[in-house]
């Protein structure tokens, strides 16, 4: 009896200390955080916010690799963030310039000089925006006073001989090139520049050999293949104008400039078929480039499709293209019409700009004509 009792007392503290352990177990665990949650968290996954100056180095990148349309993209994101910042408005200013928008291009200069009023290159940058949106004044005093700061600075001095040339001031441009070209022998925009300057003076074969001495240092260029292209086509060597206008297609295959230009060089080697859809690509690429719709209006009206020349020299005339031809065009097409009403504005806006217009003057004559019956 004695030993049964004892047993069994030892067997109930047992039980006891197990069902101690076990609450203090549970309790445990309940107040434990887990180390991985097995309830699902449901939203993104939160990710750092991408800065102002990692678009600018994705931006530098594109601009490095001739991507002009992508570099603008992350030059643009990153003024979104820092309105401010000098060489994301130094940067975007030249893209624009060389994607055709200089009028836009010379706001970002002005704005980056403003931010660095002693910047040769935010000078010399401004020079160039302003000379091509047409500011030939302007983009001149600019550059004289970037000169005067810096006269060992070869691109101030290629920009510099360019306003001379639109000034018409063929000694004095001359004088600057050669200097630019004495201190940057090899940079590619000197080159640019100086193809410019003897392709203005009619010295085509020396501003072809400009042109592509510039595409070995620099292929990525979209623009230099456009230049050369046209040059060939002067020079009455129409495949190595196609070669060079579908070169500066492979290069820049997202911009309607490389489209466009390949579609007038067909225009001016007479295979207007093949014209029409490579200058449909360029209006897909971008619907707001306006000298693709004056070409395409262009090649309509010589094959005297005269409705679908309409809307094409009216869309370029819209969006800002200026040619004494695209007025007189679009006016003759109304009068081939017998729409003489609607083509009186356009001819006289082409006698505007130039008074002895043939075209234009044939046309008010044919409409007096009209009257007259």
């Amino acid at each position: 009896m004695y030993i049964r009792r004892y047993r069994k007392r030892r067997s109930s503290r047992w039980w006891a200390f197990l069902l101690v352990l076990l609450a203090l177990g549970a309790f445990y665990f309940m107040n434990k955080e887990p180390a991985i949650s097995l309830i699902p968290r449901f939203g993104p996954t939160p990710t750092p916010t991408p800065s102002a100056q990692q678009f600018i180095q994705e931006g530098e990148k594109a601009w490095s690799e001739g991507r002009l349309k992508e570099a603008l993209s992350q030059y643009s994101k990153a003024l979104s963030l820092e309105p401010d910042n000098f060489q994301a408005l130094l940067r975007r200013s030249q893209i624009l310039t060389f994607l055709g928008r200089a009028k836009e291009a010379v706001e970002d200069a002005k704005r980056a000089l403003a931010l660095k009023p002693d910047s040769a290159e935010a000078i010399a940058n401004l020079c160039l925006a302003l000379d091509w949106a047409g500011e030939i004044d302007e983009a001149f005093e600019t550059c004289v006073k970037g000169v005067s700061l810096y006269p060992q600075n070869p691109t101030l001095r290629a920009y510099l001989a360019e306003t001379y040339i639109d000034r018409s001031n063929w000694d004095r441009a001359n004088e600057e090139i050669n200097v630019a070209l004495s201190l940057a022998p090899d940079d590619p925009e000197v080159l640019r520049a100086y193809g410019y300057i003897l392709e203005k003076q009619g010295k085509y074969r020396q501003a072809l050999e400009a042109y592509l001495k510039a595409q070995e240092l620099s292929p990525h260029l979209y623009y230099l293949y456009i230049r050369a292209g046209n040059l060939y086509i002067i020079l009455k060597k129409g495949n190595e104008a196609l070669a060079q206008f579908n070169k500066a297609v492979e290069v820049a295959p997202d911009l309607p400039m490389p489209y466009d230009a390949l579609g007038w060089g067909y225009y001016q080697l007479q295979d207007l078929d093949r014209a029409e859809v490579e200058l449909k690509k360029a209006i897909e690429i971008d619907p707001d480039y306006g000298p693709a719709y004056g070409h395409l209006g262009v090649v309509y009206y010589v094959q005297r499709k005269y409705e679908d020349a309409i809307p094409n020299l009216e869309k370029a005339i819209e969006l800002g293209v200026k040619s004494v031809e695209y007025y007189y065009e679009l006016g003759l097409s109304y009068v081939f019409l017998g729409l003489c009403e609607q083509a009186l504005p356009w001819l006289e806006k082409a006698l505007e700009i130039d008074p002895y217009s043939e075209p234009a003057l044939w046309g008010l004559s044919q409409c007096q004509a009209s009257k007259k019956k």
